[in-house]
């Protein structure tokens, strides 16, 4: 991209709430100062003057508080940040995900986001609460759906003796990996030509 263009990717995040992930996208020259920030594809922030370049924007995300911060360091660096409801992005996400377990599996051709709510052990598929069938055995609990005919199971048991529990996901008995988005919500974008 060129000082030319209008609005230059720099930072994308994925900001979970509830049993929903929303996608903030920012789009900003440095040159001319156009900015532009999109929330699931809606324009939120829409600039385009110079005198723009640094500041802070507050904007809903769902029922929460986002302030995106911009700022310009001493070397010139720029310096995107995400906070959400006062807490740092990473912090924010570490508090989200002690209450919600959350997997990406592919099925039948389509990724899903299937999410678990630890307190209630209810699921949810891409936000939408599912009818499940719950039972116990040996290890813990079975919480047993089907997706697109795929046989889902998630198995909530304890750790060591503590109060705290695991969740695990197979789909067809294939072990499914935790999705934890591990971007801390600060984007750095050096100028043209530094290293």
């Amino acid at each position: 991209m060129t000082s030319q263009d209008p609005y230059q990717l720099v930072a994308k995040w994925n900001v979970p709430v509830g049993t929903e992930v929303h996608n903030v996208i920012l789009e900003h020259n440095i040159s001319t100062g156009n900015k532009l920030l999109r929330v699931d594809g809606t324009v939120i922030v829409k600039q385009n003057s110079i005198l723009t370049r640094v500041g802070d924007h507050e904007f809903p995300i769902s029922n929460l508080k986002a302030l995106l911060s911009i700022k310009c360091t001493d070397r010139g660096d720029w310096v995107h940040t995400l906070s959400i409801n006062g807490m740092t992005f990473k912090d924010y996400k570490n508090g989200y995900y002690q209450n919600f377990t959350t997997w990406k599996p592919e099925i039948a051709g389509r990724e899903f986001l299937i999410t678990f709510e630890k307190h209630r052990s209810e699921v949810y598929v891409d936000g939408t609460n599912i009818r499940t069938t719950r039972r116990f055995v040996e290890c813990g609990t079975s919480t047993i759906f089907h997706l697109h005919r795929a046989f889902c199971e998630i198995i909530e048991q304890g750790v060591g003796g503590r109060t705290a529990m695991t969740q695990t996901l197979s789909v067809d008995n294939t072990p499914v990996p935790v999705f934890k988005d591990k971007e801390d919500g600060v984007f750095i974008v050096k100028p043209t030509g530094a290293r």
